[in-house]
């Protein structure tokens, strides 16, 4: 008999969060990762106006369609940049919110390529607890006074 570990159909597989906040043509995009690398839901947002109100929906929805939940993430990660301030702001927040009602770590990534995933994924397992992210930004605030 096998263990559930060794059985690919088992729920006990850990499970990664790698959100995006619209370095891909301008669209928020969401990833769910297994521990051993290979992406089992993978969504793209279309930005629009208010679409990061969308995006814990989407996640929802997509994990419901597949069968999983929250509880089977190990770890969130999220991409460094990207070209909207409130978009990176509100996926900062929602990888933070995730990890911190279900007490799990939360790290960044420089991009969302295979070894930068990986890398990723692995900084999670040896945090193994929840800190407070803060966003990085791709470049210095514009502000301008009326």
């Amino acid at each position: 008999m096998k263990s559930k570990i060794q059985n690919p159909k088992s729920k006990n597989i850990k499970m990664f969060l790698i959100l995006d906040p619209g370095t891909v043509a301008g669209s928020l995009r969401f990833i769910v990762v297994r521990q051993d690398g290979k992406k089992v839901i993978f969504s793209i947002v279309k930005r629009k106006r208010k679409s990061i109100e969308l995006v814990l929906a989407r996640i929802a929805k997509a994990l419901h369609a597949k069968k999983y939940r929250f509880q089977d993430f190990a770890g969130v990660c999220v991409a460094q940049g990207g070209e909207s301030f409130s978009a990176v702001r509100g996926m900062y927040a929602i990888a933070n919110a995730i990890a911190w009602s279900l007490q799990i770590p939360v790290c960044s990534l420089t991009d969302c390529a295979e070894v930068s995933i990986r890398n990723a994924m692995l900084r999670c397992l040896r945090a193994k607890r929840f800190h407070v992210l803060l966003p990085h930004y791709s470049r210095e605030p514009n502000i301008t006074v009326a």
